[in-house]
């Protein structure tokens, strides 16, 4: 018996009445049929060519087919002439039978891969799905045909038809997969679909000719026109189906729309779920829904336009907005559970929709059908409100969740979800898509295809000293935290403890370990050996590569010190296509119930093409030159930068509002905190009543001065003495004059003070004038102890309108003019070229004879300032609450906790995920390159000792303490054989920009692994091994 009745129509079919009614049948849903009969058809002519009679009997009594029913392809390409563009609605209907096909392959083939492969080789499958679908209808017609075109014909294809329809089929499945991706998903464009389906019909059509008359005895056949018309065809297809996901706005019937409706919905029932009948249920669901929701709309339009705006017993606005979103709160409510319904409860569904009908509210101009808005746009604006709010929603909720203090990653229902059989995935089916195997990553040798690391808590036995046999037997994670070594720290984190190694913690935390063991003590369940080997192998697989060259690279050689300097030491630098960038990306372990795009658990930076140009996902990255050694001993790549958004920006105290996420769910005592923001705010409003009085007391005072100086000196009170010194002497002249009018005392103090400072100056100014000679190279000396005597008498005259340097100045041209006769002033008119760089010397020395000095001098202007401030208090009421307050003002110390805690709380914080390797990113970093350098036959690997990028130094200080570990596990393998053998630094490389560079040798680590005893390098943290392996390693020397 047929699935589907021969009197089956389009209505049945969105019905769920499988076998079909009595109903006359419509043109439409012939075409239907007709479209779902041909790949059956196909694939059984496939099965019978090759021996399997029944199974294609079988198959061809799957659908029935319509009787007397003309193809409408056939008539829309036609014999020659134009296309009868007539028939090409039905013969869309006719392909969706393939396309739905084929997107319902590509969901099983994602998910076989996923069950063999893990992440890799879901999205193999779900590009061989409907290349296998594709496949098996064409293989079985061409090779018929190719058997009809032999001389003599044959009645059976031999093993010559069947190869080269094999290999047509293959190539025109694999264009099948290409054209039914991302059809009927969301955010695909609308044009893109339609273009991208109609050129694989095209080249589809053109495949199956050749594979069907190339190499007969009756010559290669190519129609054109043919083949246009099936990518004309195809690409009707893919447009419609893809209309009702881009949510594009163009003019249409209401017909047409529902038309559009049907084709997607059976296309995305097909692929969202499992049965046919399943797929059925939904597309009808769907149907009834968007169509009443038009229905809808189209009705409020019509009743809308009846109301008067000027009759007072009209509706108002409120009225049309709740009127609309009473007519469509069903359709948000079903909307928002088939989207979400998986990942939120009914109550956050709830106040979901309710954001989104708030949302409509707010912006009703982009829904009211009163203006130009369409029911279709009306329709499409509401769908893509709910994506809009859900985002953020979704972001709330789940940091909610993490804020709660449960990990919901290990615990709850929706917990564990790890990829399956992760250690046979890391070791076997990753290196099927990685670039880097070696020949001595395997599950044998637990090295890990990544880092070349091996795990030190498996192969050293950590976990076999610490955990019963039975991988099964249930044990104590709180216990278990103690006896490898891991305190929690008050920052929610973890460090060493007393009894722990370090490079044991640090691989417990870098695998996800300690971050699980802490979730299942606090929700008080146990562990077993098994999943902790199962959450180190998993997070090991979450780690990905992109590796890119040249100009594909994002920064094409930018960001590093090749236009400056760089080139010459390394030469290569200079052309851009010895640019390359390694970047490493993680996919964490999420809850069951999330999605990335949600997840505070990824880090979701993708828009920062700076920093993550491969989209979200951004651990780590290195970028720099392959290069060839300067002594020309062989080729290698150069790091020119190693570093880490996430976790650089995350550590640097200076960036208070980015944090990990960890930092979120810190319990503090806030007793202190309390204390220091009471301070402040008990100084601001001193302040503040302070400046009030200023202003209302000095508002009628020529001099509008005053309110300047006292709030310079409202700073000067809260400074620290090391920073008094900044202070010149211009910036303190009016709290000078606001001083010396309310004290006598302070005018005379300030006055003598100015005059021991000037003698001071001048004092310094004779000393340096003696040391430099300004006039020597005109044949005048100055002798010291007669200009001294001259500086020390009164001056005759000076003009109190210029500066003391120029004060200075003037004295020392008098001087020369009464001692050596000679006029530089004058000689500035007269001998231009001469005497003005003189003079302008002359003048910087009289300005800051010493510096040193003038600080001190500064230094004494405030204190001096300071001890007077109480004066002020005098003519200002408030002043004396100020000084009190700014006593017990918070210190630098104590503001920059206030600081670093806020930031933890504000709103527009940014938060990053706890990635691995937060606090050796740079060595594993190195390791990747020394990887990727190894599998491309480098012998060197080079590194500077700075990075232009950005990145604090002690980033390139870890990494260089990383190579010297490495030289010295590669040293090991043989007695006599030395790490500074191994790395040493470039001759002459200390003043080239980033130097001093150094050039880690890997060559003898090549001969180690081609001769399989490398045993890698130990931990993901930092070490090496102390072993004696022959003379491997050392006959390159």
């Amino acid at each position: 018996m047929a699935i589907f009745g021969k009197d089956i129509t389009a209505a049945d079919l969105a019905a769920g009445n499988l076998q079909g009614s009595e109903k006359e049948k419509s043109a439409v849903s012939r075409a239907l049929r007709f479209g779902l009969d041909q790949p059956t058809e196909n694939v059984a002519t496939t099965l019978k060519a090759l021996g399997f009679d029944t199974q294609a009997d079988s198959l061809r009594g799957l659908i029935d087919a319509p009787e007397n029913y003309d193809s409408k392809s056939a008539q829309f390409v036609g014999e020659e002439g134009m296309y009868d563009f007539s028939a090409l609605p039905l013969a869309v209907v006719e392909q969706a039978g393939q396309l739905g096909g084929s997107l319902l392959s590509r969901g099983i083939g994602a998910g076989a891969g996923l069950a063999v492969g893990g992440l890799p080789g879901a999205f193999i499958g779900g590009l061989l799905g409907p290349g296998l679908f594709e496949a098996v209808q064409i293989a079985g017609p061409v090779a018929l045909e190719r058997a009809r075109n032999a001389n003599p014909p044959r009645e059976e294809p031999d093993t010559s038809d069947w190869a080269a329809a094999l290999g047509t089929a293959t190539f025109s499945g694999v264009l099948n997969a290409i054209g039914a991706k991302n059809i009927g998903r969301l955010n695909t464009t609308l044009v893109g679909s339609g273009v991208r389906e109609g050129g694989t019909e095209f080249l589809q059509g053109l495949t199956e000719q050749f594979g069907s008359t190339a190499g007969t005895d009756k010559g290669l056949e190519l129609d054109f026109r043919q083949a246009g018309g099936e990518g004309l065809i195809g690409g009707a297809t893919g447009f419609a189906a893809q209309v009702p996901s881009s949510a594009i706005s163009t003019e249409q019937s209401l017909e047409n729309l529902r038309q559009e409706i049907v084709g997607d919905s059976i296309t995305n029932a097909m692929f969202d779920q499992d049965t046919p009948d399943q797929a059925v249920e939904q597309m009808g669901e769907q149907l009834m829904l968007r169509e009443q929701t038009v229905e809808n709309i189209e009705q409020f339009e019509q009743e809308a336009d009846q109301y008067d705006p000027d009759d007072p017993g009209a509706f108002t606005d409120e009225n049309v907005i709740q009127e609309f979103l009473t007519t469509n709160d069903q359709y948000l409510e079903n909307l928002i559970e088939t989207e979400f319904g998986n990942q939120l409860t009914r109550d956050q569904q709830f106040q979901l929709f309710v954001n989104v009908q708030d949302y409509i509210r707010n912006h009703f101009e982009f829904f009211d059908p009163r203006t130009t808005v369409s029911p279709r746009e009306a329709l499409a604006q509401m769908a893509q409100t709910v994506q809009q709010e859900s985002t953020a929603f979704l972001d709330r909720t789940n940091l909610e969740q993490v804020e709660s203090g449960t990990d919901p990653r290990y615990v709850g229902p929706q917990s564990m979800g790890i990829i399956p059989n992760p250690k046979e995935t890391l070791y076997e089916q990753r290196m099927l898509t990685e670039d880097n195997k070696l020949g001595i990553t395997s599950i044998e040798s637990g090295i890990d295809p990544n880092f070349l690391t091996q795990s030190i808590l498996i192969e050293d036995g950590i976990l076999d000293q610490r955990l019963p046999k039975d991988p099964n037997k249930p044990v104590n994670p709180q216990g278990l935290l103690q006896e490898l070594g891991v305190k929690e720290t008050d920052k929610n984190w973890f460090e060493t403890s007393k009894r722990g190694s370090k490079k044991v913690v640090s691989e417990l935390v870098n695998t996800e370990i300690a971050p699980f063991l802490k979730a299942k003590k606090d929700a008080g369940e146990k562990v077993t050996r098994a999943e902790i080997e199962n959450i180190l192998y998993d997070s090991l697989n979450r780690h990905t590569s992109f590796y890119r060259e040249g100009m594909e690279t994002e920064h094409r050689g930018g960001h590093t010190f090749a236009g400056e300097g760089l080139g010459d030491l390394f030469p290569e630098v200079v052309d851009v296509d010895n640019y390359f960038e390694l970047w490493n990306h993680y996919i964490p372990l999420i809850p069951g119930n999330s999605a990335l795009e949600n997840s505070p658990y990824f880090n979701r930076a993708g828009n920062d093409n700076l920093h993550n140009p491969h989209g979200d996902g951004a651990n780590m990255w290195t970028r720099g030159f392959k290069v060839s050694h300067p002594q020309g001993l062989g080729t290698g790549k150069l790091v020119a930068e190693n570093q880490s958004k996430l976790h650089g920006h995350s550590q640097d105290p200076n960036k208070t509002r980015e944090m990990y996420l960890s930092s979120v769910n810190v319990v503090e005592d806030t007793t202190e905190i309390d204390n220091i923001r009471n301070r402040r705010e008990v100084y601001n409003r001193a302040y503040d009543n302070f400046a009030e009085e200023v202003a209302t007391k000095n508002e009628n005072n020529e001099d509008r001065s005053v309110p300047g100086a006292m709030d310079t000196l409202t700073t000067l009170l809260l400074e620290e003495p090391s920073q008094y010194d900044q202070y010149r002497d211009e910036a303190l002249l009016n709290i000078d004059k606001e001083l010396s009018s309310i004290s006598n005392e302070y005018a005379n103090e300030v006055k003598e003070l100015r005059t021991k400072q000037a003698k001071e100056n001048n004092d310094a100014f004779v000393d340096i004038i003696n040391i430099t000679q300004p006039l020597g190279s005109i044949g005048i000396l100055i002798d010291q102890d007669s200009f001294q005597n001259f500086m020390d008498q009164p001056a005759q005259a000076l003009d109190v309108f210029e500066s003391a340097g120029r004060q200075r100045r003037n004295r020392f041209i008098e001087y020369v003019l009464a001692n050596h006769g000679l006029n530089l002033n004058l000689g500035r008119i007269e001998e231009p070229d001469t005497f003005r760089p003189i003079d302008q010397e002359i003048l910087n020395l009289a300005d800051r004879p010493n510096l040193t000095i003038n600080e001190k001098h500064a230094k004494e202007k405030v204190e001096l300032i300071l001890d007077y401030s109480p004066k002020l208090a005098d003519k200002y009421n408030t002043f004396n609450n100020l000084m009190i307050a700014a006593d017990n003002y918070p210190s630098m110390a104590e503001s920059r906790q206030l600081e670093e805690f806020e930031g933890r709380s504000r709103e527009d914080r940014i938060l990053y995920p706890d990635y691995p390797f937060k606090n050796n990113y740079p060595a594993m970093n190195l390791r990747r390159i020394v990887t990727k350098s190894i599998k491309d036959g480098d012998d060197f690997v080079f590194i500077g000792s700075d990075g232009k990028g950005g990145a604090p130094f002690t980033v390139y200080k870890a990494q260089k303490k990383e190579a010297e570990n490495i030289a010295e596990v590669i040293a090991s393998y043989q007695g006599d054989l030395k790490a500074e053998d191994l790395f040493k630094v470039l001759p002459d490389s200390a003043d080239v920009p980033g130097g001093p560079y150094y050039a880690l040798d890997i060559r003898p680590l090549k001969q180690l692994i081609e001769a399989k005893v490398f045993k890698g390098f130990k931990g993901y943290k930092e070490g090496g091994l102390v072993m004696n392996y022959g003379d491997y390693g050392r006959s390159y020397i």
